[in-house]
């Protein structure tokens, strides 16, 4: 029995591990073992390449086209219902008529919200419980359109004195107002106009559009494939043009490729993970990176390795440090 059988406790009464395969594994962990033919699919790139197989796209399964003869959903702890639900809506599409959907929910989850959700797009329905898990088996998918939860926040730039718009989805940081940090942030860079400015974790995108409205030519980046699509819909949605990128670290670009470095940065990321992104930033810049951190974090301590450090500002709990090339 594979490891993933072993794990989740996969196999029904008459059934072998020789026979219970997945076509399509959605939001995989990467201690499993995954069989070569499968294609593995996850919209977090970092979480992605941590699997060990030759066939993977970071994607939601909502970009993907069909059909595939099984699928497997797993939900991890604290994951969004809101976006679960988007994800089962989305595989009951690109199912085959005769497919499976199984989705695996981890403990305190929302098992009993994500089967009442998968009564909605599958006329088949069965719960099972194996090791502290709820296994839900779907089968004969009735897609339904997804209601569009789409909501708009707005943002009144200081600088620019315009009112940018920003189209925002459930389960993303940041989805029922704009941070704090990054109003910080865009309150007290330099200006940027005529500059090239790289905007790094962009989310759906508010600090590089803001750039955009200020004059800047942009660059936006970010690992999650959700927030990239709605990155290059808000560039459209305010009037601009930039590019918007789905890469796990500025890597690929040359040394000074752009004047400007903005970023709010995932600093739940660990110390050793936002060294080396810190250090990408200051390569890629000409000029100056500018971060915007919770104030008690103290990071100043090693960013002074990258260049001089200076700080731009302090509010509402929040620091904005301008490293500069020495």
């Amino acid at each position: 029995m594979s490891q993933i059988h072993k794990r989740f406790g996969f196999l029904l009464k008459g059934e072998s591990p020789e026979n219970v395969y997945f076509s399509l594994v959605y939001r995989p962990e990467a201690q499993n073992e995954w069989p070569a033919e499968t294609l593995i699919v996850d919209y977090d790139l970092p979480r992605l390449c941590k699997i060990q197989t030759d066939r993977w796209q970071c994607a939601e399964l909502e970009d993907l086209v069909g059909p595939y003869k099984r699928i497997l959903i797993q939900v991890a702890q604290f994951d969004s219902l809101q976006q679960v639900k988007r994800d089962v809506y989305a595989a009951s599409r690109i199912l085959s008529p005769d497919g499976e959907l199984r989705v695996t929910v981890p403990p305190k989850s929302g098992a009993k919200r994500i089967t009442s959700d998968l009564h909605e797009v599958f006329r088949t329905v069965e719960v099972m419980k194996s090791v502290g898990r709820s296994l839900l088996i779907c089968r004969e998918p009735a897609p339904q359109p997804f209601p569009e939860e789409t909501a708009q926040l707005e943002y009144r730039d200081p600088i620019s004195e315009r009112t940018l718009k920003f189209l925002v989805r459930p389960g993303i940081f940041s989805s029922e107002k704009i941070d704090t940090g990054t109003a910080v942030l865009l309150s007290n860079v330099p200006p940027v106009a005529g500059k090239k400015v790289f905007d790094v974790g962009c989310g759906y995108g508010v600090i590089g559009i803001t750039a955009a409205a200020r004059g800047a030519e942009v660059t936006l980046l970010d690992v999650d494939a959700r927030v990239v699509k709605l990155a290059e819909r808000n560039l459209k949605l305010n009037g601009f043009t930039g590019t918007v990128l789905l890469y796990l670290q500025p890597y690929r670009f040359n040394d000074n490729s752009f004047d400007v470095v903005l970023s709010n940065p995932p600093t739940h990321a660990g110390s050793s993970t936002l060294r080396e992104l810190f250090s990408e930033m200051v390569r890629v810049s000409s000029s100056y990176v500018a971060i915007v951190i919770r104030e008690h974090l103290k990071y100043e301590k090693w960013l002074v390795e990258l260049g001089s450090v200076h700080r731009l500002a302090t509010a509402e709990g929040f620091k904005v440090l301008q490293i500069s090339k020495t």
